[in-house]
């Protein structure tokens, strides 16, 4: 048993420095590291509100920048749009009547209503005039029946103390307030004509007014017709004309926000809507990344610093399939991170990390999130 404990020892000892050096040790597996591919991804909004019309993209498409992707329901913006051109047409068509030499016949036509509004006019004014003697007769005559009423009271008053002394009859004192009561009625309907006469007078000096408005308008149409238009007119004619063309050009710019576009190209990453679906300004449609720019984000030991400089290639695989990709070391911090509070102990130390940025070179078959192992001493040749 002394011989051989001997012998074990030297193989426990044996064992020990061959994990040491195989295991803890293994110059290859400590320049190994992972990071997971990491894409330049952007949104696609919608650019306008309304109802998802169309949608052209799934996930996986490959998409040009300035190429539509969706359509928003622009159905009302299109009637504004024909209702522009109506309007277009009929100030150019103002414009043109106003440069253009009045016939004969439409000087005839703008006569007759300058002469029509002056007959109207005339007519109004002598109907205001018989409305205010109306009126003021029957002002007169209320005045006449005040006092009317007034002496019949007075004759009532009398009449009625006599039929209580007995001197005058029943009938008498009937009589009397018959005629009161007549006299009332009188009053009331009088006050009644001369409030109709008042609603008369200002309906008709409403009208009139109208009238003058609208003779004053006829007027000023037959000068214009007869000089060949004045240059106020034809001024404010080519404004109206400059408007509504600008109206439709606003038109058409928003028009082009319901066609909605990709402003890079790029892989389509998430579709968010469906064809049918309510979106807002701003709703993000969809996510898309550039396949030509995925980076892997690194955190190499300090010890591993020495192994790597800025725009050294390195050999890197991809963890599920193996298959063998060129990343480009872009930029090392220069800042450690995972610092602990205080470095007391050399495992303190030696777990201060750097970030290293690394772009795929040749990316275009590798996903954001796919997992790759880089090898700081591999041969990028292999």
């Amino acid at each position: 048993m002394k011989k051989i404990l001997p012998i074990i020892l030297i193989v426990l000892l044996g064992i020990g420095i061959y994990f040491t050096m195989t295991v803890l040790y293994n110059p290859e597996e400590n320049s190994l590291y992972f990071g997971e591919a990491i894409g330049k991804t952007y949104n696609i909004q919608a650019t306008a509100t309304g109802i998802l019309e169309a949608l052209y993209i799934e996930e996986g498409d490959f998409v040009e920048s300035m190429v539509p992707i969706a359509v928003i329901n622009h159905d009302n913006l299109v009637q504004q749009l024909a209702q522009a051109d109506t309007n277009i047409a009929s100030v150019q068509l103002g414009l043109e009547q106003i440069q253009a030499p009045v016939r004969e016949e439409n000087l005839s036509i703008l006569k007759n209503s300058v002469d029509t509004y002056a007959t109207n006019n005339a007519m109004v004014f002598q109907s205001i005039q018989a409305a205010k003697v109306a009126k003021a007769s029957s002002e007169l005559a209320l005045e006449q029946a005040q006092v009317t009423y007034e002496r019949l009271y007075e004759q009532y008053e009398s009449i009625t103390q006599l039929y209580r002394e007995g001197v005058v009859a029943e009938t008498e004192l009937l009589d009397i307030e018959s005629n009161i009561e007549s006299s009332q009625l009188n009053i009331e309907k009088l006050k009644l004509n001369i409030r109709q006469a008042d609603t008369e007078i200002n309906r008709l000096n409403q009208q009139y007014r109208l009238n003058q408005i609208g003779e004053d308008s006829a007027k000023q149409n037959l000068s214009i017709a007869q000089t060949g238009g004045d240059q106020f007119a034809i001024d404010a004619a080519r404004l109206a004309v400059t408007s509504a063309l600008q109206n439709k050009e606003l038109l058409e710019i928003q028009l082009a926000d319901y066609h909605v576009v990709t402003y890079h190209a790029g892989v389509i990453e998430s579709v968010n809507y469906a064809e049918g679906e309510f979106v807002n300004r701003g709703s993000i449609l969809g996510t898309a990344y550039d396949p030509s720019e995925l980076h892997l984000t690194l955190y190499i030991n300090e010890q591993d610093l020495s192994l790597i400089s800025v725009g050294q290639l390195l050999p890197l695989s991809l963890t599920a399939t193996d298959v063998k990709y060129i990343g480009e070391v872009q930029s090392i911090s220069h800042e450690a991170m995972y610092t602990p509070m205080n470095i007391v102990t050399e495992q303190d130390y030696q777990r201060l990390v750097f970030m290293v940025d690394v772009k795929i070179l040749n990316s275009e078959t590798i996903r954001p999130g796919m997992l790759l192992s880089v090898d700081l001493e591999g041969d990028v040749s292999e």
